[in-house]
């Protein structure tokens, strides 16, 4: 037998390679093996949402999107809304039934302003319900395309991160046409009371804008939002609103504002604070106090009107329910003492990791009750 032969008669043997099998026409492949789904809790209350999210497909921005979800209550007992957050100011929801029965069935509607989104949009409605764990927080979804006639380049520019009411600043916003037409805006004059003064230019006839933005003030502390609105030559979408953002910093600014402690940090945990004073008056911190001795914070440096702090938190160290404070003394006029509270949140750690001396300075045992304190530097 040649060597030949002998390759074809082996083959014959042993069958040919997987490889080589031919496949069969119209026979399906096999579905993949998934793995069980995690079995829904059927007992106590159980809150359902069948058309969640809801897809509203590709709409022009200002259009108004209403939708009922119907919602249900699959478990045993009285299931309770407690409360309801959404996403962002866009979002309102109507009348809805608080307190649904086992096996009850309710509709919950929800009305979006689109206004101000572009492109992919996704919002959320947070429900808080009194089911156990974490199914008590559950989502209700919008979702869709926003259209718009015209895009913010670059984006982030109609935020003004730090304004002042004696330095107005001005910028030169560029709007790109996005409406698939030679695009026509029309500037709608804000109010004569607006902090933002604007103007609008045609730079590209029918395809490109600068919106002249000048954050004159007066501004309050924190955050201030108005929405520009512009008038269009495009039906679907007559109107055209840009959101004008600026953020005037508090006088004196304390970061963080709280202190936030769990009590599962194995090792010392070091927390900074920082205190800056962005007003015009100059002031000292004379003195720094604390609830508890262990909080009180040290003086790292000082640049300016800045103050930097420390404070180390004790392994497994967990504020009283009640929480501590630390209170820094000033010279200034206005605002003598900044407070700032340190307060527990979550679960607390299991008992037995917690050693002994950990737990004696939680519960304040350590002079808790007689406020520590120490010079600012």
């Amino acid at each position: 037998m040649n060597r030949c032969h002998w390759v074809i008669s082996l083959l014959a043997c042993v069958g040919a390679p997987v490889w080589a099998q031919p496949v069969q026409s119209g026979v399906p492949t096999p579905p993949r093996i998934q793995p069980d789904p995690k079995p829904q809790r059927t007992t106590g209350p159980v809150f359902v949402c069948e058309n969640s999210p809801f897809d509203f497909g590709e709409v022009w921005a200002g259009t108004r999107i209403e939708h009922q979800f119907r919602i249900a209550n699959k478990g045993t007992e009285t299931l309770q809304i407690l409360e309801v957050k959404p996403a962002c100011s866009c979002t309102v929801v109507g009348d809805y039934k608080r307190v649904l029965a086992p096996g009850e069935n309710a509709v919950f509607p929800a009305v979006m302003d689109t206004a101000l989104k572009r492109g992919r949009t996704d919002i959320a409605l947070e429900i808080i319900t009194n089911e156990p764990g974490p199914d008590s927080r559950r989502k209700l979804q919008l979702v869709g395309t926003v259209k718009t006639v015209a895009q913010l380049e670059p984006i982030g520019t109609n935020f003004f991160n730090s304004v002042s009411n004696d330095k107005p600043e001005t910028r030169r916003l560029v709007l790109k046409n996005t409406s698939g037409q030679p695009l026509t805006l029309e500037l709608v004059p804000p109010a004569s009371t607006s902090p933002f003064k604007v103007a609008l230019e045609e730079s590209k006839p029918g395809q490109e804008f600068v919106v002249v933005v000048t954050a004159a003030g007066p501004f309050k502390e924190g955050n201030t939002k108005e929405a520009v609105k512009f008038r269009t030559n495009v039906p679907q979408s007559p109107t055209f609103t840009l959101e004008l953002n600026a953020f005037r910093h508090p006088r004196i600014h304390v970061n963080p504002p709280y202190m936030a402690v769990d009590g599962n940090q194995r090792e010392p945990q070091s927390r900074k604070l920082w205190i800056t004073n962005n007003g015009q008056t100059p002031f000292d911190i004379t003195r720094i106090e604390a609830t508890h001795p262990r909080l009180v914070p040290k003086l790292v440096k000082k640049d300016g009107n800045r103050w930097e702090y420390e404070v180390v938190m004790p392994a497994f160290y967990r504020p009283r329910s009640s929480g501590e404070a630390m209170t820094l003394h000033t010279t200034d006029s206005e605002q003598p003492t900044i407070v700032v509270r340190v307060v527990p949140y979550g679960r607390p750690p299991p008992a037995d990791l917690v050693p002994s001396d950990a737990r004696a300075l939680a519960a304040g045992d350590l002079g808790a009750a007689t406020p520590a304190s120490q010079p600012a530097s």
